[in-house]
């Protein structure tokens, strides 16, 4: 009785705190759009196809976050990539995972999918019950075309009309539930110092904590995203311009992540981490900015661009949802 009083107060303090901090974060100033070069390259974001094959606007280059299939069979797997290949845009970057389903129209019920599988060889060897590989329908025998496959690695993307390149790194790790393929335990960290600091587009497939990965449609408490990766994004962030991600299909969208004292505060509080101090500097840091907005103390705070605040777009590319995945949403699409 003791213990269940105790821990609804303790959910009550929590609760607390984080609504006072949503408060603060929403009195923040605005972040400015994001700088447009003068040669644009068009991305056209992608994710969570499972099977789908819907019609893609045009781009320079297309990026998809992973489970291209439902099952991650080898007929499933080059069905998508033929899809793919027959796709206009100059470049493709494809990389592999598997994720549950959630319903996009307010449904918190989960059910497993065993996605991509193919592709890990590790999961192939340990689970060959799983993935029955047959001479001519192995993973070596899967026909790429032109799209590149990314595992735990670095590409340089080449655009000659714009004259520009895009280094692209794509991971398709993401945290363990159940047995399925390029999963981790949450408390490993296989992000840490992995990401090239040089890196301009970051593909994953699952969330950085508290950032489009709420599996229930914004339900309090249920962030499915992954905190090394999140830590990981601060780290290389000045070289970052998008990350483009999907497996939280209720999580759709695009928010922009502005890198500043403010935010690392607020999710400083969501982490549950010196809640009362970090609080308290963030009411301190959204005051700042509203000052250094406003011009004050004599120019102190002058809005030059060495002040202006570096932020980068955060992509939830999910295309599928509903029951079994047989709904669709559009393709998202960005000028960087």
């Amino acid at each position: 009785m003791q213990g269940t009083y105790s821990s609804k107060k303790s959910s009550s303090y929590r609760d607390l705190f984080i609504s006072v901090a949503t408060k603060l974060y929403s009195l923040r100033t605005p972040i400015e759009p994001l700088r447009r070069h003068s040669r644009p390259i068009t991305v056209v974001c992608i994710s969570d196809t499972h099977n789908q094959q819907p019609v893609l606007p045009d781009g320079d280059l297309l990026l998809h976050a992973g489970d291209l299939t439902q099952t991650g069979s080898f007929d499933e797997l080059q069905t998508q990539l033929d899809w793919l290949n027959r796709q206009k845009h100059p470049i493709k970057i494809v990389i592999g995972d598997w994720a549950p389903l959630t319903d996009c129209r307010k449904s918190p019920k989960r059910k497993l999918g065993n996605h991509d599988l193919l592709l890990d060889l590790d999961f192939v060897d340990r689970f060959p019950e799983r993935i029955l590989e047959r001479p001519g329908s192995r993973r070596i025998d899967l026909q790429w075309g032109d799209v590149k496959y990314l595992q735990n690695e670095l590409h340089t993307a080449i655009f000659p009309t714009q004259a520009r390149t895009l280094n692209v790194y794509g991971s398709p790790w993401t945290q363990q539930f159940g047995n399925w393929s390029f999963q981790y335990p949450p408390i490993r960290d296989v992000f840490a110092r992995q990401i090239p600091e040089n890196t301009d587009i970051l593909l994953v497939h699952g969330p950085p904590k508290f950032h489009l990965d709420n599996a229930n449609n914004n339900a309090d408490n249920n962030n499915n995203g992954c905190e090394h990766l999140l830590r990981e994004i601060w780290r290389v962030h000045q070289s970052l311009k998008m990350v483009v991600f999907g497996h939280i299909h209720a999580g759709y969208g695009s928010v922009v992540l502005p890198f500043n004292k403010a935010q690392k505060s607020y999710e400083r509080v969501l982490h549950r981490k010196h809640r009362f101090p970090a609080i308290l500097a963030l009411a301190f840091w959204v005051l700042w900015e509203y000052l250094k907005q406003m011009n004050w103390m004599v120019g102190m705070f002058s809005n030059s661009n060495n002040d202006r605040v570096q932020a980068i777009r955060l992509v939830n590319a999910a295309i599928a949802c509903g029951p079994g995945n047989e709904e669709s949403r559009s393709p998202l699409v960005f000028q960087i």
